[in-house]
């Protein structure tokens, strides 16, 4: 932990002296240590606890071409941990995306995107298998071409392509690796400045590639949904969809269900901001330490979202969220096993943040996570546990 230590005294007794005109591009380190209480999110009894020390870099780009638009990230980080060292990692995140325009009103995006970091607790196989305490890491890959036509006119049409891929290192997640592609065609109006209304439809087609030992579970989807967005006035911004998807699977029971999702942003003041959401689909999407994803999964989840943000003073910030999340399973194929029932996610946290020049910045943040699931579930599907974090930290940015 000296080292640690060390890292963060140097980071943060950089000044803004050091700092150099570096036009579209920034530059942003940061160092994090952070102590949990139950490492593996198993039952209270078998509870690990251990320190963890995130040194980072992002590296930015955002430059205008002409008419065109280049933007692009990459995040590295060196990950390493007090007592379980064999979970020591680097993680990374690179990702570009080109804007492009051209004449009679047509614009649109081409990108990519490639992610590897460790698979944390949550993964749908790990109840099966225990507490993963071998480095397991996960890598996707993304690409998407998006094209509009419209501009400024009251109606606009868009067409996009994405695909998507998920793997693992660890064997034993092999079944849970999947790939798909997914074509989308949608439409949009515009009643006023202030209102917009739009319908789309989603076709995917995907697979599990080694779903079991009898093989490959293939599946496709379509959605078709309808949506709102609404600025009601300077401080409130309401975003309303609901749509219809429909799966069918090679090795998994078809499926058809509801979709939707609610975001509502408020600024009652100027120092406070709330947000709020409400989404409920089989994203992948997960809370707290997992990464969201949009990789379909075998449960329908329903998440909510909402976080407040108070500006005590120009240089201090707090924070406060909560996120709870449902997921259920029904006759879903985990680990070779069908399985029926709910478990449930409930996430509080509580954060503080002080700039303490222009380019530095400390913060900390306290979070209690809590999970309960049905009995049907802890075969193979999911687990109980409770855990509480501690992280602090700061970062420098140079732009």
């Amino acid at each position: 932990m000296k080292t640690t230590f060390a890292l963060l005294t140097l980071l943060l007794g950089t000044t803004a002296q050091a700092q150099s005109e570096m036009g579209p591009y920034a530059l942003r380190l940061t160092q994090n240590l952070a102590w949990q209480d139950n490492l593996f999110r198993t039952a209270d009894a078998t509870a690990q606890s251990d320190w963890l020390s995130t040194t980072g870099i992002n590296g930015s780009v955002d430059e205008q071409l002409g008419r065109q638009r280049l933007k692009a990230d990459a995040n590295v980080g060196l990950n390493r941990y007090r007592s379980n060292d064999q979970l020591n990692n680097t993680s990374y995140s690179v990702g570009s995306t080109f804007i492009w325009t051209a004449p009679d009103l047509m614009a649109g995006e081409l990108g990519a995107l490639v992610t590897a970091r460790r698979s944390v607790y949550g993964d749908d196989s790990e109840a099966a298998l225990g507490p993963l305490d071998t480095l397991n890491i996960e890598r996707t890959q993304r690409l998407f071409a998006k094209a509009r036509v419209g501009g400024p006119s009251a109606w606009t049409f868009g067409a996009g392509l994405d695909g998507q891929r998920r793997r693992y290192s660890e064997p034993a997640f092999d079944n849970r690796e999947v790939r798909q592609v997914t074509a989308s065609l949608d439409a949009r109006y515009r009643a006023s400045p202030d209102l917009s209304l739009g319908t789309a439809m989603h076709l995917t087609d995907g697979k599990y590639p080694q779903f079991d030992v009898q093989g490959a579970d293939n599946f496709r989807s379509k959605v078709f949904d309808i949506s709102t967005d609404w600025q009601a006035s300077g401080a409130s911004r309401l975003s309303l969809t609901l749509g219809r998807s429909s799966e069918t699977h090679d090795r998994q029971a078809d499926r058809s269900f509801w979709t939707g999702a609610a975001q509502w942003n408020w600024a009652p003041t100027g120092r406070i901001t709330v947000q709020t959401g409400l989404r409920r689909d089989n994203s992948a999407n997960q809370v707290g330490s997992l990464a969201a994803s949009n990789l379909s999964q075998q449960s329908l989840n329903t998440r909510l979202d909402a976080a407040v943000k108070w500006a005590a003073t120009s240089k201090i910030e707090f924070s406060l969220g909560a996120q709870r999340l449902r997921r259920s399973f029904d006759q879903s194929i985990v680990n070779s096993v069908e399985v029926s029932g709910v478990d449930h996610t409930r996430i509080l946290d509580l954060g503080v943040r002080y700039a303490v020049a222009r380019s530095i910045e400390l913060s900390c943040k306290l979070s209690d996570e809590r999970r309960t699931a049905d009995d049907s579930l802890l075969i193979s599907a999911s687990r109980a546990f409770k855990a509480r974090i501690v992280t602090c930290g700061g970062a420098l940015l140079l732009s």
